[in-house]
């Protein structure tokens, strides 16, 4: 393949859509000295690859709210100090950059072509043949530009480490095709830790699929118990709130996204004394998956609802919230329901355990976690 000139590399990357909010971000990794035995793990599986025939899957499967996604965050952090770190993809049910497969394939090709140049030639001279696959699918992507000959010896250099998380927020035919069958057309030093939660139609897929190892420590439950405690001294300690709040860590039998909205409820509330108490009669025998929703019931009941003006508009903007495809902020809100007697900003202030973005007028909204989406 003809070696395409410098000043015309870069133009042809660009024409590659990139995802913006893709990447991994340390403000959203777990605390450090927490979860130490799955990042031994998961280590020691990456630095295997020795007995594998081709590129090999990591399946990091748990339960809404068990910190999957802050453990890729802290090891995507883990694996750029290391220099290991190829690209990554955080999907988002909730951002329309990435609750489909759609820029994937592409984030990932530019990514690698910035960590080396001689890459980025060769995926620049692909495109400059084949324009087409700037836009093509994920498919003609992964086949006609990481699968394409003039890219093989370079797959073959030190280990590659692609980390993706949130499988489950974006997952099609062909994103669940790609990790079943495609990637095992590259070498054995590619190690992909994927994310996700147990959904019986991946599960069904990615169990059959040879190349893919399921992770067999649990992320929640009593074996996390340790570090859920390390967490919320942690948090409590920022609102000057220790007391005898050690309960919180065995209530929220190791799911962290539990006592992390457990938290931010006693840091927004006027009376911490009557949340702890609210908190505390929630223990019982609920089921796991119902945790989540019961927690975000009974914080609910904090606000205002015998006031018709305050439940009209937390109908309205709570209600967009959730719908819209992109976030959206307090300014833009207050413009869509201009007659209202509440603004935006005073009925989300009610729920600032559930919610970042709040504060300022023009920063967009975001729920928190997929699970409070899914309850509301």
């Amino acid at each position: 393949m003809a070696v395409v000139p410098a000043h015309t590399v870069a133009a042809a990357l660009n024409a590659l859509p990139y995802a913006r909010g893709a990447s991994w971000d340390p403000d959203k990794g777990c605390l450090p000295g927490t979860r130490k035995a799955i990042f031994d793990d998961v280590w020691n599986w990456i630095d295997s690859p020795e007995s594998a025939n081709s590129a090999e899957v990591l399946w990091i499967c748990d339960v809404a709210g068990s910190g999957k996604s802050s453990v890729a965050h802290s090891l995507c952090q883990q694996a750029k100090e290391k220099g290991m770190l190829w690209s990554c993809f955080f999907f988002d049910r909730m951002s329309a950059e990435r609750n489909s497969p759609e820029k994937f394939v592409s984030t990932l090709v530019r990514d690698l072509a910035a960590r080396d140049q001689r890459v980025a030639g060769v995926v620049a001279g692909i495109l400059e043949n084949d324009p087409s696959l700037c836009s093509a699918s994920i498919t003609r992507q992964f086949e006609g530009i990481l699968l394409h000959p003039a890219l093989a010896s370079y797959h073959r250099n030190g280990t590659r480490l692609l980390v993706v998380d949130a499988l489950d927020e974006a997952c099609d035919k062909s994103l669940l095709a790609l990790f079943c069958h495609g990637v095992r057309k590259l070498p054995r030093n590619w190690r992909i830790v994927l994310t996700s939660r147990p959904l019986s139609h991946l599960t069904r897929a990615l169990q059959s699929a040879s190349h893919v190892k399921r992770y067999g420590r649990r992320l929640h439950g009593s074996e996390v118990l340790s570090d859920v405690e390390l967490f919320i001294r942690s948090r409590l300690l920022e609102i000057t709130a220790l007391g005898s709040f050690y309960c919180l860590a065995v209530h929220s039998e190791g799911l962290f996204q539990w006592a992390s909205t457990a938290i931010d409820s006693l840091a927004c509330c006027s009376d911490a004394e009557r949340q702890i108490h609210l908190i505390h009669s929630l223990v019982g025998s609920n089921a796991l998956g119902e945790r989540m929703d019961i927690l975000y019931a009974a914080l609910l009941q904090g606000c205002p609802w015998e006031d018709d003006s305050f439940v009209q508009g937390y109908q309205q903007v709570v209600g967009t919230i959730v719908t819209v495809r992109e976030p959206i902020s307090c300014c833009a809100l207050d413009e869509l329901y201009q007659k209202h007697p509440h603004s935006s900003m005073h009925i989300l202030e009610q729920m600032g355990a559930f919610m970042s973005g709040y504060e300022s007028p023009v920063e967009a909204v975001r729920l928190l976690h997929l699970s409070l989406r899914d309850y509301l």
